[in-house]
């Protein structure tokens, strides 16, 4: 339809109306296609016109301008509103010419227009217009404000409406999917013509400061103009500084001030920044927040992000707990049930996701889902959706780890691919989104391993480093998420072009980053793992320059947190594979004594668990490390601090440290405040390996927390009479003194691997062991995961084709030169042994290793197993005096598992000998017969969680008995437990550093000699090795079970040596 033709029928419609008042003339789809069409002439009409072309035009615009107006005069309530902003558009070139403009909008349009009534309607059409790129309400009121600061005669009046038109052009810029540089020029070109119109002492001053201050601060954001943001501090503080006291903005002033502030901080890094945003965000809300709930969330949500971002830096977990109550302050300011919640719940969310991913927590986990839950259910704007999705994706990315469904996984995919579909290419939320879909095909791909996935993640990744500008923040997190897919593809695949990629981006990364933020830790795991891998004898030329950079700086924020572990942990195994062994040594020590840091103080034992499965392989680097410089003793004390973390802590929270004294206790609260007090301060503490701070940054000090740490250590150590306070227990608890032998940590290493053995009498003594290197035991031990694991059919005749190979390996690679040098250091015919094998070893059976056909480790000496030196507590206390009694305790049925006929031999035989029987018996029964029980035998089923070793359990007739019950008895002074169950002396490949099972769970609760095993034992071959054992031990000495368990494996070996799946499977816990 032509323009003229368009005019006249809008113009016919127009004019029938107003002598008919029809409204079916005003509604209906022939009207809203004409007014369709003549926003569509509009839009693409080239401007400026003259003459006859204007002429047409402005009569076209009059007509849709009063069919406009007529319809929102006829709208009920607040329906029509969108066709009062059409209205607007069409009417603001005829401003001034009162014959054509309509008689209400005379005070808005007209020759003698209203400045209140103009800069009411404006600041109502920049507020609709919020979250328009282009909508009716931009245009509106751009036409608005354009004609009016045209005409206006008052400079006051002409600079307010100036400074509106610079904060529309503001406010586009935000919207636009790809912002147009323009928006940002004319937003700061227009802000500061109308500062600078008007004087100092103008009323209206620090209004139009403020929006110069947004403006430059929104240049600098999505222009990256570093300059601006310094410009923009200056005017917000010059805004502040000059509004007077009772203005009702001064507080959301003070909060863009905060924001301003918290931006520069980003740039820069200095703490300055960030301590004033928090100061004028506490003066905003004191006495209290706004009455306007808009202004309420949006402090408290100001206040949210930059407590946040301190805890980034300092890790104070105060920090992080008020930023969670300002989130939930800001959620509470939001009308319940409306679109208005979205973000408060999105951010409340992410903070909650936060101190999860930090801290670890599930309750924090289970809220954030929930939340984001609600926000993508209120996300009726098609704008709030995407950024809802993308919340909820991530929440549900992070409990997918946790728990390992799939569904989760799968529905994480689905939502971030819709948002990345329906965001704009080339926009800051677009590359946030296409991160999060490799993250979560990635995620994927470690759950169900399919290789299609790996390609999308890369592509996805690559998609994301492309969307970003360089050298920004996002950009080098992208580039460290582009590395860690690359590098989890090269892992499958084995393509060296993944491995260079993962190399390059992850470096390249850290370049761009600033060395102490979050995004550096996670970003050093990555790049330094990359490099090990692709590590030699001899370095590339840029590998060695990489090497230089990732080792001789300290990175990310300074205070114990699962990231930095990990961090830590990787840069000292590329330390390692660089022969840097003492920085090596040092950044793995530094690891290890912030591994407790790692789990969280929860209830809940998948919490505990769940941080320490990524940390296998720190205490083998440890070794390796301080072996290399020639200190086993240092070696062994990293170890110790390594592995064995919830065990030395009970299998419940790791609380404080056994022995530190409580506060609730008078007599050593003021020791224990001051030490609780220094280990807070530790938290915010800057690691060694930097510059003194200058005077202001003090309270960052690492080396005056660790003297004080120090210091506090030796006087609870004096005053208190806890000698060994957080010092490895002694190892001579674990050797009776009638009973000389050897303890012998075992570690596999990536060059060599290191038994350290500590004799009677003397330090430590580091023996390699260049048989066992990662890469063997890595093989050896999957073969031997394979062979035991329980849901296999054909268990026995695996274990008894890959048993004997995987014995022979042991004695050739840690069997035979361990026990050698035993006996040289302990000259008995067969002392005794205990082993301490570090990481995925200690699953297999070093006690039994042996030359296929040959005599092994059974006859060189007796073995027995500990978790470490430092968790065990409680060795050598002397038994129970008096009478003993035996307890037996059979279960031939439990819920859902197969019967075991042989339970109740078992309980038979061990009846004829005293003990009293328990058939069949429920826990409750279990649990009130085990204090009074000397000696305790269990024939039933027992299993392991591999997501919470800690829900292992023994299972009795009404149901389980786990770990964490047993553990928690105090049974001190209990004799022996003879476990006869499956795998009770195994806890599970993921958490193998841990020794976390049901035999350690005994020897916790109190028992001195606990005998499990490693894994399942068909029913008759462990009646017939029960029987044995139990003729072999004293029947009034139980000091001699491990020497009673090695003659009868003995015996049972000698009857079938070529079945070790039959003999070899019952090992031995304690002195």
């Amino acid at each position: 339809m032509s323009a003229p033709d368009l005019r006249t029928r809008l113009s016919d419609r127009v004019i029938a109306f107003q002598r008919t008042e029809d409204r079916r003339l005003l509604f209906g789809a022939d009207a809203d296609a004409e007014l369709a069409e003549a926003a569509r002439t509009a839009a693409t009409t080239r401007l400026p016109l003259t003459g006859r072309s204007q002429r047409r035009l402005a009569q076209l615009y009059h007509a849709a301008a009063w069919l406009h107006f007529h319809r929102y005069d006829r709208s009920p309530g607040d329906a029509g509103f969108e066709d009062l902003a059409h209205a607007v558009f069409y009417l603001s070139p005829l401003m001034g010419n009162d014959a054509l403009i309509p008689v209400p909008l005379l005070p808005v349009l007209g020759g003698r227009t209203d400045p209140r009534v103009q800069l009411g309607l404006a600041q109502e059409l920049l507020r609709r217009a919020e979250t328009e790129e282009n909508g009716p309400y931009t245009v509106s009121v751009m036409a608005l404000l354009d004609a009016a600061a045209f005409h206006a005669t008052d400079p006051e009046h002409r600079a307010e409406l100036t400074s509106l038109l610079g904060a529309a052009h503001r406010q586009r810029a935000h919207a636009a999917a790809v912002t147009d540089p323009a928006d940002l020029e004319r937003a700061v070109t227009l802000s500061r013509t109308a500062v600078d119109a008007v004087g100092q002492d103008s009323q209206s001053h620090s209004r139009l400061l403020e929006r110069l201050g947004l403006a430059l601060l929104t240049r600098h954001q999505l222009g990256a103009r570093q300059a601006d943001a310094a410009g923009a501090v200056s005017a917000l503080e010059e805004s502040v500084r000059t509004a007077r006291p009772t203005d009702p903005a001064l507080a959301p002033r003070r909060g863009n001030l905060a924001l301003a502030l918290r931006t520069r901080h980003d740039l820069d890094g200095n703490a300055a920044d960030l301590e004033r945003a928090l100061a004028v965000l506490a003066e905003a809300l004191r006495p209290g927040p706004p009455s306007e709930p808009a202004q309420a969330a949006f402090l408290h949500g100001e206040l949210r992000t930059a407590l946040l971002q301190r805890y980034a830096l300092s890790g104070r977990s105060e920090d992080i707990d008020r930023a969670v109550a300002a989130g939930e302050l800001a959620l509470t300011a939001a009308p319940p049930g409306t679109g208005e919640r979205v973000g408060p719940l999105d951010a409340l969310a992410e903070t909650l996701l936060w101190r999860y991913r930090h801290e670890g927590r599930s309750a924090d986990l289970d809220r954030a889902v929930a939340l984001a839950e609600e926000a993508l259910s209120l996300s009726s704007c098609p704008a709030d959706r995407p950024s809802a999705a993308l919340h909820l994706g991530h929440c549900l990315l992070s409990r997918c780890a946790r728990t390992e469904e799939a569904s989760d996984v799968h529905r994480a995919v689905t939502l971030m691919e819709d948002a990345a579909s329906a965001l704009p290419r080339g926009g800051a939320l677009h590359q946030v989104a296409v991160g999060g879909l490799a993250e979560a095909y990635l995620m994927r791909y470690g759950l169900l391993r399919r290789t299609p996935d790996l390609d999308r993640a890369v592509a996805a990744a690559e998609e994301a480093v492309r969307a970003g500008r360089p050298g920004t923040r996002d950009t080098a997190k992208a580039r460290s998420d582009l590395a860690s897919v690359r590098l989890a593809r090269y892992h499958r695949l084995r393509r060296p072009s993944d491995l260079d990629e993962a190399v390059e981006h992850g470096v390249a990364a850290l370049r761009e980053l600033a060395p102490r933020s979050a995004t550096a830790l996670t970003t050093v795991t990555v790049a330094a793992s990359a490099l090990t891998e692709r590590m030699d004898d001899s370095l590339r030329t840029t590998d060695r320059d990489h090497v230089a950079f990732l080792l001789d700086r300290d990175w990310g924020p300074p205070a114990p947190s699962r990231a930095r572990v990990q961090s830590l942990q990787e840069a000292g195994a590329l330390a390692l594979a660089a022969g840097r062994h003492a920085r090596a040594a040092r950044l793995l020590d530094e690891a290890a004594l912030m591994l407790p840091s790692a789990v969280p103080d929860s209830a809940n034992p998948i919490d505990l668990a769940l941080p320490l499965t990524t940390h296998l392989g720190l205490a083998e680097n440890a070794i390796e490390a301080h072996c290399a410089k020639g200190d086993p003793a240092s070696a062994l004390a990293s170890a110790e601090l390594a592995r064995g973390v919830l065990a030395a802590g009970g299998t419940g929270a790791p609380g404080r440290p056994h022995g530190l004294p409580s506060p609730a206790e008078t007599e050593r609260g003021a020791a224990a405040r001051r030490f609780a007090g220094i280990r807070q301060a530790l938290s915010a503490a800057r690691p060694s390996g930097q510059d003194r701070p200058d005077d202001a940054a003090r309270a960052y000090d690492a080396y005056d927390a660790y003297d004080a740490y120090d210091e506090a250590c030796t006087a609870v150590r004096e005053g208190h009479g806890l000698a060994r306070l957080l010092l490895p227990k002694d190892v001579s608890v674990l050797r009776p003194g009638r009973d000389p032998g050897a303890v012998v940590m075992v570690s596999a290493g990536r060059r060599t691997g290191h038994a350290l053995i500590i004799g009677p009498g003397r330090e430590p003594v580091a023996l390699p062991l260049p048989e066992l290197t990662s890469a063997a035991a890595s093989e050896h031990t999957g073969l031997f995961a394979l062979a035991t694991g329980q849901l296999r059919a054909d268990l026995h005749a695996r274990l008894a084709t890959v048993l004997p190979l995987t014995l022979d390996w042991l004695w050739t690679a840690v069997g035979e030169p361990v026990t050698t040098r035993v006996r040289e250091l302990v000259p008995e015919p067969r002392p005794r042994l205990w082993w301490i094998p570090v990481g995925l070893i200690s699953v297999l059976p070093f006690h039994a290793a042996a030359p296929i056909g040959g005599a092994g480790c059974l006859d060189a000496v007796v073995s027995s197993y500990a978790a470490s030196v430092r968790a065990s507590e409680g060795v050598g206390r002397p038994g129970r005096p008096g009478p003993r009694r035996q307890l037996a305790v059979a279960v031939s049925s439990s819920p859902g598992l197969p019967e075991l006929p042989g339970a109740l031999r078992e309980a038979r035989e061990l009846a004829a000998r005293g003990a009293t029987v328990l058939p069949d018996a429920s826990r409750a029964e279990v649990l009130a017969a085990l204090p009074a029980a000397s000696r305790v035998h269990f024939a039933c089923h027992a299993g392991i969680d591999p997501l919470s070793p800690s829900e292992g359990a023994l299972y009795l007739a009404d149901g389980p008995l786990t770990i964490a019950e047993v553990a928690a008895l105090d049974l001190a002074g209990a004799e022996l437990a003879y476990l006869s169950a499956c795998s009770t002396g195994q806890g599970g490949w993921r958490y193998a550093g841990e020794v976390l099972h049901v035999a350690s769970a005994f020897r916790q609760a109190g028992f001195r000699h606990v005998i499990g095993s490693l894994w399942p034992v068909a029913d008759p071959v462990a009646v017939r090795f029960a029987r044995r054992f139990h003729e072999e031990l004293p029947p009034e000495d139980s000091e001699g079970s491990a020497e009673a368990l090695n003659r009868a494996a003995r015996w049972m070996r000698d009857r079938n040596p070529a079945r070790p799946d039959q003999w070899a499977a019952l090992v031995h816990s304690g002195p």
